[in-house]
């Protein structure tokens, strides 16, 4: 039970860190709900909820009050879930074929459709104070070189935009060489506003949502 109450704890000390960071976005809906963790073990579930200590519990009695502060606050809930049910089990050890496509549609995965995809993109969520909103930096974009051409990169491009759209999010950023002048050319037609110093690439605004209905 040890090692699932101090992971229990470690994932509350996460969870107050997003909500003190949710708190401090000026457009982000308040107050923030409290953050549900799943936990497989009932005895962790049981410690974290409880006043007493027994002679086995003084070792971590320390994060047994932090747990319990974050749950008597509100900032987290803790919920039962079965181990054959918990997503993180990839995470943590071996599974068959079947558990592993079960987990990765827990988690909102999609499995792929071929041995090898097309491309990728890969963002993250980031933050603008100038525009006082959140956003997507485009970190990464790839096409495989047998599929470039047909207009793929635009479509994640597209795609990308159009989910900063449906997210409420204020602009999409990404990072480009400055001595890839016809790029930076591509960009700017699509709508892009590039900042030299930075080497920054930014779709905000109309330009936004009308690349985001590009989608064809």
């Amino acid at each position: 039970m040890k090692s699932e109450f101090i992971a229990l704890d470690k994932a509350g000390e996460e969870v107050e860190w997003l909500r003190n960071f949710l708190e401090d976005i000026l457009y982000w809906p308040k107050p923030v709900a409290p953050v549900c963790i799943h936990c497989d073990s009932q005895a962790a579930i049981g410690k974290a909820g409880s006043i007493m200590y027994n002679g086995k519990s003084h070792h971590i009695q320390r994060r047994h009050n932090i747990v319990r502060e974050l749950l008597s606050h509100g900032i987290i809930t803790v919920d039962y879930v079965k181990s054959k049910d918990n997503v993180s089990d990839p995470l943590i050890k071996g599974l068959s074929r079947e558990g592993v496509e079960r987990t990765s549609k827990g988690m909102g995965l999609r499995p792929r459709t071929s041995q090898h995809g097309a491309g990728h993109v890969l963002v993250f969520p980031s933050y603008n104070g100038f525009f006082e909103k959140p956003g997507l930096f485009l970190d990464q974009m790839f096409v495989r070189k047998c599929y470039r051409g047909m207009r793929l990169g635009k479509l994640l491009f597209s795609t990308v935009a159009m989910q900063a759209e449906k997210m409420g999010m204020g602009m999409v950023d990404w990072l480009v060489a400055d001595w890839n002048e016809e790029t930076i050319n591509f960009y700017e037609k699509m709508g892009a506003h590039y900042i030299p110093e930075y080497r920054l690439c930014k779709l905000y605004g109309d330009k936004l949502q009308a690349f985001g209905n590009k989608i064809d």
